[in-house]
């Protein structure tokens, strides 16, 4: 089973009013993901942006790494408004997968961000966390990192999720 995102940010930027400081000029690219869930492999391609990637990585450099206070910092990373968009886009894709009940959904989500052979675990001691886009972008994330999108996913699914 394949399927793909493509998600444009222009839709990100032009519900932010920030069209206008990316153009966007950088080359796209794809990168696949690949898992497997009850004897199905799933490929999810998606087609990302050098210039969001360069963009998520300049926020880090602004509000909520900046402060030292846990709750502005979590605040801060979990509701960032363009990443929460870009994690949305990611659920309505899981959301379309036809005859799946929403615990199988659950499932098949944890395998995508979960799974070694789709998003391997990169133990970074230096630096903030990623943002949801650069853990699509570099292909790897800590366990935070990873997390985050699955609690983004589950959202969209109406079950509740909490981070430790």
């Amino acid at each position: 089973m394949e399927f793909w995102l493509y998600f444009h940010p222009r839709e990100i930027f032009a519900w932010r009013g920030e069209l206008n400081t990316y153009n966007f000029s950088k080359e796209i690219y794809s990168t696949t993901f690949e898992f497997n869930y009850r004897g199905k492999k799933f490929v999810y391609k998606v087609n990302l942006f050098d210039d969001i990637y360069d963009f998520s990585n300049e926020i880090k450099e602004k509000g909520c790494y900046l402060s030292i206070n846990r709750s502005e910092y979590v605040h801060g990373y979990f509701e960032e408004e363009y990443n929460n968009r870009f994690v949305e886009a990611i659920a309505r894709d899981f959301l379309e997968l036809e005859n799946y009940s929403n615990d199988e959904l659950a499932e098949i989500a944890s395998l995508f961000v979960q799974a070694d052979s789709s998003i391997p675990y990169w133990t970074d001691y230096e630096g903030p966390n990623r943002y949801p886009y650069e853990t699509i972008y570099e292909g790897r994330g800590n366990c935070l990192d990873k997390s985050a999108i699955l609690a983004g996913i589950l959202k969209k699914l109406y079950l509740f999720s909490s981070l430790a």
